[in-house]
């Protein structure tokens, strides 16, 4: 009979056992979680490739996500439910009461100019970092991370991929502190919840690209309370000494510099303050898309040196499609 017990274990289980001794990734011991991690690195590739001078802008790296909270109701119920599914292609695709969904509904519930807390264990989902980034625009966002490296990894990449504006935006739109796990064998800042004036999140969801596609998880909006701002703060205290720079120096910005000649600049986008664009000759027959790409931009922080492919300087390729405009 189909519904008898079978003593073969399946493809994610054998997995799970395999992985269950693994202890190298991180004290806490959770191989499978690292696997998963691992597991979707082309997934961020592809979704990094996939991005356009056209998707940047209005303080997002990928404008997108600015509409992600607003189907949001919390009046049927305050839990958000995920289950495993082909990955997201791009944001619109992720389901309507989706975790990540209900993140970014509270953070835009947020007043402007208030004190948003978040406890982190991973933080790998590019979109999630783009939440965060684009929030600590007009708010104060604390993040208490966990120390592992595929956090460091990822930001890493979100860095290089954006190229030094997004590691700038980081650094001064959020304020990270590393937590302290040295103290006793197995620790781990596991805590995954955003405290904001209004509402506190919990659950098991990661800012995560396994979280996000890969995994049953939840997460439910409940009324914050001032004792989950007290215990937040006596951990953020505690950690002064351990910023994410201070980690983490690798991850902060290079001091600017003004290179003079093309043969001066590095072609490593860590370590450099430019944005390579596409050709400004596929793109000056797009008219205003361009012009507006490149004001948003400037609008980031980009510097002058912000170049396309062909070597076209920004301000030269918007006067080209003015002029394109006008005849």
């Amino acid at each position: 009979p189909t519904n008898q017990p079978t003593n073969q274990p399946t493809r994610h289980s054998t997995h799970y056992l395999e992985m269950s001794d693994d202890n190298d990734s991180d004290n806490g011991g959770y191989g499978a979680t690292f696997q998963a991690e691992d597991d979707c690195d082309d997934d961020v590739r592809d979704y990094y490739d996939s991005l356009t001078p056209e998707v940047l802008g209005s303080g997002w790296f990928d404008q997108r996500l600015q509409t992600l909270h607003q189907e949001i109701d919390i009046t049927p119920g305050r839990s958000f439910f995920t289950a495993p599914r082909r990955r997201d292609a791009q944001p619109s695709d992720i389901p309507v009461r989706h975790p990540l969904r209900a993140l970014a509904w509270v953070l835009a519930q947020a007043p402007v100019n208030s004190t948003v807390r978040v406890y982190c264990y991973m933080l790998t989902d590019p979109l999630a970092i783009d939440l965060l980034i684009h929030h600590g625009g007009d708010k104060t966002v604390l993040i208490i991370l966990h120390p592992e490296n595929k956090n460091k990894i990822r930001l890493l990449g979100f860095f290089t991929d954006h190229g030094n504006v997004a590691r700038r935006a980081f650094r001064d739109r959020l304020q990270v502190r590393i937590a302290d796990t040295s103290r006793y064998n197995y620790t781990s800042m596991h805590d995954k919840s955003i405290i904001t004036d209004g509402h506190c999140t919990f659950g098991s969801y990661n800012l995560s690209c396994p979280a996000r596609y890969q995994s049953w998880e939840s997460v439910y909006i409940a009324d914050s309370e001032q004792s989950q701002v007290a215990r937040f703060d006596q951990i953020w205290v505690s950690l002064a000494h351990r910023s994410i720079q201070t980690v983490y120096p690798d991850l902060s910005p290079p001091s600017p510099s003004r290179p003079t000649s093309k043969r001066a600049r590095t072609a490593d986008p860590r370590d450099s303050n430019e944005v390579n664009l596409p050709s400004s000759k596929e793109h000056v027959a797009a008219g205003s898309n361009k012009a507006e790409s490149v004001k948003c931009l400037m609008e980031f922080g980009a510097e002058k040196s912000i170049t396309s492919d062909d070597g076209c300087n920004p301000l030269q390729l918007v006067l080209q499609i003015e002029k394109s405009h006008a005849t």
